[in-house]
């Protein structure tokens, strides 16, 4: 008679490493630019025009800044 726990295999839990990336706050600005973009129309303020290149240009830093990242990663 064979002894059983010769034969169990124990699998451990190794925890991924969470990235940089994270698709809400890609959801969150995109959004943001959106709501500027609807404000601006309705409201026609050129202060809230001005808004709308600066929201942009965050959510490409922070993509290229992502980006960046997981090359360094791989």
């Amino acid at each position: 008679m064979t002894n059983r726990r010769d034969d169990i295999e124990v699998i451990e839990y190794v925890p991924k490493q969470q990235g940089l990336f994270r698709p809400w706050i890609v959801v969150l600005l995109l959004s943001a630019w959106v709501a500027v973009l609807v404000a601006a129309l309705f409201l026609k303020m050129t202060m809230l025009r001005t808004v709308l290149p600066a929201l942009m240009f965050v959510l490409l830093v922070y993509l290229f800044v992502c980006t960046i990242a997981a090359l360094r990663r791989k």
